[in-house]
């Protein structure tokens, strides 16, 4: 049920012009110390400006980074987080090296993030995931 509203509502904000979503063009992308590209930002603007955010990172290895995984999952899985409640930002990175995959999370509190990763999204990662390589961790900033 939380899938579904995710999804209802992520599209409310898709098609009212309150959710943003850019894609980093490879040439001028970014380069973490890790050699992690960062290649996708979603966010919803009005709330990036909210105080107290809360952080979940989110890092799991595949087997190899298929054309799928690289560029067609990160964008059909944006409506089941980004209508989350709570939600404010994720910017995904990829290592094509270790072929591992992360996003890094902004919600409004520990509340909301806990109800994310106990969703069926973070079921569904273990899944596509090499066993045992799906970590996370959260901050409060």
């Amino acid at each position: 049920m939380k899938l579904i509203k995710s999804f209802i509502k992520y599209h409310s904000l898709l098609f009212s012009g309150k959710i943003s979503i850019r894609f980093i063009n490879n040439s001028f992308a970014r380069k973490t110390q890790s050699s992690n590209l960062y290649f996708l930002k979603v966010s919803i603007p009005d709330k990036e400006i909210f105080p107290y955010k809360s952080k979940l990172n989110i890092r799991f290895r595949v087997n190899k980074l298929s054309f799928f995984q690289r560029y067609i999952l990160p964008v059909l899985s944006t409506p089941f987080y980004a209508g989350f409640p709570g939600f404010i930002s994720k910017k995904f990175y990829m290592c094509k090296k270790t072929n591992t995959l992360q996003g890094h999370y902004e919600w409004e509190n520990k509340e909301y993030i806990n109800s994310y990763i106990t969703s069926p999204a973070m079921k569904f990662m273990r899944i596509i995931s090499v066993s045992g390589s799906l970590t996370h961790s959260i901050k409060k900033k």
